[in-house]
């Protein structure tokens, strides 16, 4: 058979439409990538105000660092609301951050057991007021995951003994699987030890038995073993459950100075240690009672010279190991070294990833949207831009834009207003309310001693008394404070919540030439802002005047900002939903009214478009008489005679279509069929399917012509819907047979079965045909084929060539000689991954036909079988095809002896007694070749 030649000419496809497809696909590509960049980002919306690229992060206000046997350094930075913990080297282990929008909660406090858990002390307060909501005891996982909340204290709003803003739980200690902290309330203090292995939690009810709310700082190492101050300036210790013990008692005076004890600590000798809050050095107490300077206060000389605020915080102890808060920087000690965190500590690689995971999206999704936008309107649409969308795309984004910078502008306008007036309120509240101190009282206290004397009280009662104890609507968010002046350094005397030990270092110093010395000095109030470890906060301060007409103190009231800075944000996001809500009405409203002017033009345009897609049967409905409604009819009009032309045109089409495939069409990559061409072709591997009708000679001479095709089209009618239900098509009807071509072999395989299956094996279909009696041969073999058009100018016809439908057509026809339903080649069955599971099968050897060179493999599909034929088959199938490959190494006695158990068992199998006679003749000349050769056709 002649093969035509290579043919150059493709047909190509319309220039306008290819460019669309490429722009479809760029703009689905870029849309994809916004919605993925747009998930990304709102998952990170916490991390997006960080700088770009942010290696390392800096600890902005600690509040308190502890270093544990864990080696990690554990940072409480409040004003971040967030615990840190890191390595020595300044590299950040993890981080447990709050969202202040949700829940306003401070850490106060932590220890960390031997398997790394972190157990956390921490207070939700209201975002409104100097009161707390619940005091709760967390536990972490050693990566900062929650675990579970091991104590929660509820307060009730309602309640007259709510807590202040103060922390009440503290000297938290982890030591062999115990967990030991303490609460200090006014009344009475509260031991807490918690076993971490059986979780489960006791409390022992602890009395000093002096004034109230007398010890100031407590350290537990067990119920019966702890050591507190007070808050005049004494240490206790508890020994073996007995009754507090005297260890030291310090002295601080306005006048000579001294110690201020606080903190206290166990070191591992079982010394205690504790901070002195006047002068930040770290004392130890033995058991002698002498008090020696522990950590040297010249480590501190470089932060002083740097100007930060004298006082530590707080400070972890292990061992011989320290760390704590200086000022707003975070220490280190361990004898050989002292290190100073103020420059940022490193982050996790995890969390780096994410900034930059965060800020690349945002950056890759802005840029990914406007190319969207562009290819949408520059290019899809091939730059016509309908009036609505110019509304909803440019004018409304521009009216929203309008709409919030106005709305921002306006916030912040008010919002800078009331903070002006919150100023002058504390302004006037501060002048007030000073006069309720007597600056004699002020004057009187010169010891911490003092703080049980009548001036302290009397000055307390007074200060409580500006701020209503916080109870009241108006009042719960202030505090007030009075502080001496000892040189030009400010110290706490009272604070309205009871909580400030007397003569402590507040930090702010006021010198001559400064404005706040002027303003004192002119008896005004100043006012002012800072952030710290506690939170953010603006105060005002007056001066306190003693009968003698001289400054004895300060008096001051402040509001926690934080508090107020969430509200803001609070009602900023209320806000904005508002506007967003009004501003999607305007939206509607807008869209509305741009629909009703552009609605008509829009229905015209969508019934052209429908035309040119196709769908004739539209119309225009407008019952106007002005343009649009000649514009309309005339559209209608077209569209009518478009209808009767299109169908008609259908209608040849159609009758086209059915002498040539639409498949071998799509298969030459030809959509117009008027564009098909002489010489066109493609070469496609194909699976190849031949069926033919068994013994229709004979049954045709007893019909007569018109029964004769009414029988073949009853048959090639249930053929031909089976072949296109899986995915084949007729590529041409040779008589009582037919040719198929499938692009997946299995799809071939399945229509060869289920078409044996209705039209031999269903009775009902037989009878209805007329067929019974009838049998058909069903061969399959996948190859490369070259398909095309041939004949001349006048006269052209699709066809497939290649040695390989010649094959296929062949593998049906031995169908007869081995009385199979349908026979496959290998080349078939090694298109078709996992046969084993969805055909059954048998192997029936190496074949040479009639009219073939090459030696092919042939499988006997024996689904296309009946049932009892095929169970049989499946019985002998291990030693058949066991024959099979004992008759291909020429070991002929065994395969003989293999094919005569077939026959054996099954007499009917016409290919295994074949095969036994193949094996008889090779055993009595074995130089044949050891394939099966049947030729005859």
């Amino acid at each position: 058979m002649a093969d035509i030649g290579r043919s150059n000419t493709v047909l190509p496809e319309d220039k306008h439409i290819t460019k669309r497809r490429k722009y479809l696909t760029g703009f689905g590509i870029c849309l994809a990538v916004f919605f993925c960049c747009l998930a990304v980002v709102l998952l990170n919306l916490n991390i997006l105000k960080r700088p770009v690229f942010q290696i390392k992060t800096d600890i902005s206000a600690p509040a308190s660092a502890k270093y544990e046997k864990d080696s990690n350094l554990y940072i409480i930075d409040n004003t971040g609301f967030r615990l840190i913990c890191m390595t020595t080297e300044g590299n950040i282990n993890y981080t447990i951050n709050i969202d202040k929008m949700k829940e306003y909660t401070r850490f106060y406090d932590m220890a960390v057991d031997e398997m790394g858990n972190l157990y956390v002390y921490a207070m939700e307060v209201e975002n409104d007021a100097f009161l707390t909501k619940r005091d709760i005891i967390r536990k972490y996982d050693r990566s900062g995951k929650l675990v579970q909340n091991i104590l929660v204290i509820e307060y009730d709003e309602n309640s007259e003994d709510r807590p202040h803003v103060f922390p009440q739980f503290g000297s938290m200690r982890c030591e062999e699987g115990v967990l030991t902290f303490s609460r200090v309330r006014r009344e009475l203090t509260e031991l807490y030890v918690y076993n971490t292995y059986r979780e489960d939690l006791a409390v022992r009810i602890f009395f000093h038995g002096g004034y109230d709310y007398s010890i100031g700082r407590l350290a537990l190492k067990d119920f019966d073993n702890f050591v507190y101050t007070t808050r005049d300036g004494d240490i206790y210790e508890v020994k073996d459950g007995g009754a507090p013990r005297l260890r030291a008692s310090c002295t601080f005076t306005e006048d000579e100075g001294g110690i201020i004890p606080w903190y206290p600590a166990y070191d591992s000798r079982g010394d205690i240690i504790f901070i002195d809050m006047f002068s930040s050095i770290l004392y130890r107490l033995d058991e002698s009672g002498a008090i020696r300077e522990v950590l040297p206060n010249s480590f501190f000389d470089d932060l002083r010279s740097r100007g930060a605020a004298v006082g530590l915080v707080d400070y972890g102890f292990w061992q011989e190991r320290f760390a704590g808060v200086f000022g707003e920087h975070v220490w280190y000690y361990d004898i050989r070294q002292f290190k100073i965190y103020d420059e940022g500590v490193t982050l996790p690689m995890r969390e780096r990833l994410s900034i930059i995971a965060a800020q690349v999206s945002l950056a890759l999704g802005a840029v990914s949207f406007i190319l969207a936008i562009y290819l949408l309107f520059m290019r899809i649409l091939d730059r016509y831009i309908s009036l609505l969308i110019k509304q909803t795309v440019f004018i409304i984004p521009l009216t929203l834009a309008a709409f919030a910078a106005i709305y921002m502008f306006t916030f912040n306008f008010m919002l800078e207003r009331l903070n002006g007036e919150l100023i002058n309120e504390l302004s006037l509240l501060t002048e007030v309310y000073s006069g309720l101190i007597n600056g004699d009282d002020l004057d009187a206290l010169k010891t911490t001693k003092d703080c049980n004397s009548e001036a302290y009280q009397n000055v307390l009662e007074m200060t409580k008394k500006a701020v209503g104890d916080n109870k009241k609507k108006w009042n719960k968010a202030f505090y007030a404070a009075v502080y001496k002046l000892i040189g030009t350094t400010e110290y706490f005397v009272v604070l309205s919540n009871d909580e400030a030990n007397l003569f402590r270092p507040y930090g702010l110093v006021i010198e001559e030439g400064t404005d706040e010395y002027t303003l004192l000095t002119e008896g005004k109030p100043f006012t002012s802002f800072t952030v710290n470890y506690t939170g953010s906060w603006v105060y005002s301060n007056f001066p306190v005047y003693n009968s003698r007409g001289e400054i004895s103190g300060i008096f001051e009231i402040g509001l926690d900002l934080t508090g107020y800075d969430i509200s803001n944000q609070k009602q900023m996001r209320d806000i904005s939903v508002i506007a967003a809500l009004i501003a999607l009405v305007i939206m509607i409203a807008l869209i509305v009214v741009v629909s009703i002017v552009v609605g008509q033009l829009a229905v015209i345009s969508q019934v052209v478009k429908s035309i040119t897609q196709g769908d004739y049967s539209v119309r225009v409905k407008y019952r106007g008489r002005d343009e649009l409604g000649l514009v309309s009819l005339g559209l209608n009009l077209m569209a009518e005679e478009l209808q009767h032309q299109i169908q008609y045109i259908k209608k040849v089409n159609e009758s086209t279509i059915r002498f040539v495939p639409i498949q071998f069409m799509e298969y030459l990559g030809v959509t117009d069929i008027t564009k098909m061409k002489l010489g066109d072709y493609v070469r496609r591997d194909l699976s190849v399917l031949f069926f033919d009708i068994r013994s229709f000679s004979i049954h045709s001479e007893i019909l007569s012509v018109q029964e004769n095709f009414l029988f073949i089209n009853r048959i090639l009618n249930i053929a031909g819907p089976i072949l296109r239900s899986h995915n084949g098509f007729v590529d041409k009807f040779i008589g009582d047979a037919a040719m198929a071509l499938f692009a997946d072999a299995r799809d071939a395989v399945r229509a060869g079965i289920e078409i044996y299956r209705r039209v031999v094996l269903d009775k009902a279909t037989r009878i209805k045909i007329g067929a019974d009696g009838i049998n058909i041969g069903v061969g399959i073999h996948t190859g490369s084929v070259m398909m095309g058009i041939v004949g001349e100018p006048e006269r052209l016809s699709s066809t497939v060539i290649s040695k390989n439908v010649n094959l296929a057509s062949r593998v049906e026809s031995l169908t007869k000689q081995t009385k199979s339903g349908m026979l496959i080649t290998r080349d078939t069955m090694n298109q078709i991954p996992g046969d084993e599971t969805e055909f059954q099968y048998r192997f029936i050897g190496m074949i040479q036909a009639a009219g073939v060179n090459e030696v092919i493999g042939l499988f006997d599909v024996l689904d296309a079988l009946p049932e009892s034929i095929r169970k049989r088959r499946l019985a002998t199938k291990k030693i058949f095809e066991s024959g099979i490959r004992k008759y291909h190494t020429r070991e002929y006695k065994t395969a003989l002896m293999r094919f005569k158990q077939v026959v054996a068992a099954d007499p009917y199998d016409v290919c295994a007694a074949t095969c036994l006679a193949e094996t008889k003749r090779h055993l009595m000349n074995p130089n044949l070749p050891s394939v099966f050769i049947y030729d005859k056709k």
